[in-house]
């Protein structure tokens, strides 16, 4: 860009220099939302890898924990409903792999449908629970799906921003 500059000063015809301004006016823009395009994806990369993996592991674990307690209290019926809520949780993370490679908003959509079922059940699952190490283990499990959810929005949003940078700008 600097050597634009330098180029624009030695132009001498002023009608040609206005030109090769605007020219050069439009590759700065261009580099811009370029950089910026790269930023975001850069973001949306971190969201995934760093964050979102993170939180979905701890709470796929946590439910676990969270049936084996159970099966060892004989509370088999709450055993069940925890199988439930795993499933619905692991099609919520199917869901965003979905929603990650295409962008989609109805994909958005049914992660978060997904999700809200998973919280159904595991809300049933925590109220079953006998045991104040299982309620503990429900506990940080809640405390990582919120983080999970935030997070999804947090895709949802950068994915969106991004899909309109490059493909409106």
């Amino acid at each position: 860009r600097k050597d634009m500059a330098d180029i624009a000063n030695g132009i001498s015809n002023p009608s040609r220099k206005a030109e090769f301004q605007e020219i050069a006016k439009g590759i700065d823009e261009y580099w811009a939302l370029f950089e910026r395009a790269v930023k975001m994806r850069a973001d949306r990369e971190r969201i995934v890898n760093e964050r979102l993996e993170l939180a979905g592991t701890r709470t796929r674990e946590g439910i676990s924990r969270a049936a084996s307690a159970l099966m060892g209290e004989e509370n088999y019926e709450a055993a069940a409903l925890a199988g439930q809520a795993q499933e619905s949780f692991l099609s919520a993370l199917i869901g965003v792999t979905r929603y990650f490679a295409s962008g989609d908003r109805n994909v958005a959509e049914s992660v978060k449908g997904d999700y809200d079922s998973y919280r159904i059940i595991f809300g049933q699952v925590t109220s079953r629970m006998k045991d104040e190490a299982s309620k503990q283990a429900a506990a940080q499990t809640t405390a990582a799906d919120k983080d999970f959810a935030k997070t999804f929005e947090d895709l949802v949003k950068v994915n969106t921003d991004l899909n309109t940078l490059v493909n409106k700008t």
